[in-house]
């Protein structure tokens, strides 16, 4: 936020007319940045290297922007400082950043991969290649949670059509990936798409970011579903390691693996548990996840890094014992070496 605030405040300090760009910016610009320039400028212009008709230096110099990001926020709300930014950042002839369509064809690749999968492990016990077995329905489960997560229910979706939700998605993925999005189920992510992902903050609205974070769309009953994402995200998670664990089951007997095996499912379970009351009662109250962005709203969040960061190093913890697990049973197997690397190298595709 802080690059291009200080050529705004510094052409509202001197009242500079030399650049209609900057002109028109100061006009449109806030009550909060024309009051703040002369102070922030007189603090700021000295300790950089720019002079006041240098607007290029203004623009791009990292000390002389960091001094006015400091000055204006202390003027500023959140939302009046996005403001200034955005006008600035158009003055200053910074290019936008829209990675949306990038952003569309990767997450359509995320969605098409799992249903792929599916329809082949589906494919083989429909023709009674392989049996049907715990692992095979947790990892159904976490189908679901993904395909849920990615779709966008209209207000009159009964719960009973949740059975009916991997086949919209597959006439869905072709409008998503060419940009339409006028239907009457739509994916999630192409709903978030439409309010701002993969592109600049400080272009958005401010109902957009909240849109953004809630994503509760106006004149319906559309959930939370930003917030609601990281709930099945995490369920997703933990089903597909169950899965993982079940199908390890199955293939070892002994009794020594098989307590390991299912400490580790308790394990699994408690740690989802325990994420999704944090991921629910991070902010207190609950909504200000969405609405607390502006610093106009009371409330408290819990560190979202902290809580992500010891999730993925758990997570990861946990995916490495996970890979060791049958590493030391096939070790034990008598077999030829060549044949236990061979096997070891199956069950260790996982590190990929």
């Amino acid at each position: 936020m802080r690059l291009s605030l200080g050529i705004l405040l510094i052409t509202g300090a001197a009242r500079l007319t030399v650049a209609s760009p900057f002109t028109d910016a100061l006009a449109a610009a806030p009550a909060c940045a024309v009051r703040q320039s002369v102070t922030c400028a007189i603090t700021a212009l000295p300790q950089s290297p720019c002079t006041i008709e240098n607007t290029t230096c203004l623009c791009t110099n990292p000390t002389f922007n960091g001094l006015i990001g400091d000055c204006v926020q202390k003027g500023c709300t959140i939302k009046e400082a996005l403001t200034v930014q955005n006008l600035t950042w158009s003055a200053c002839g910074f290019p936008s950043t829209d990675k949306r369509h990038s952003a569309r064809y990767t997450i359509g690749c995320l969605i098409i991969l799992p249903i792929i999968f599916m329809a082949i492990r589906l494919a083989s016990w429909a023709f009674r290649l392989t049996p049907w077995g715990a692992e095979d329905t947790t990892v159904s489960l976490a189908f679901v949670c993904c395909t849920t997560r990615n779709i966008v229910w209209p207000p009159d979706f009964s719960f009973n059509q949740i059975l009916f939700v991997p086949f919209p998605t597959l006439v869905l993925i072709s409008k998503f990936l060419s940009g339409q999005s006028s239907l009457k189920l739509r994916l999630t992510f192409a709903l978030v798409l439409s309010y701002g992902l993969g592109r600049d903050i400080w272009v958005l609205q401010p109902d957009e970011v909240t849109m953004f974070l809630k994503n509760l769309r106006i004149n319906t009953r559309y959930e939370q579903l930003v917030f609601i994402i990281q709930f099945f995200y995490i369920v997703d998670l933990a089903l597909i390691k169950a899965s993982i664990l079940y199908l390890y089951l199955r293939v070892f007997h002994m009794s020594s693996i098989r307590t390991v095996l299912w400490g580790t499912q308790v394990f699994n379970f408690i740690l989802c548990t325990l994420f999704v009351l944090l991921s629910i009662f991070q902010c207190q109250p609950i909504q200000h996840y969405w609405n607390g962005w502006d610093g106009e709203h009371a409330g408290k969040c819990l560190s979202l890094q902290d809580i992500v960061l010891a999730h993925v190093a758990i997570n990861v913890g946990l995916d490495v014992w996970m890979l060791i697990l049958p590493l030391t049973q096939i070790y034990k197997l008598n077999m030829p070496l060549r044949r236990k690397i061979s096997v070891m190298a199956m069950f260790s595709v996982g590190i990929l």
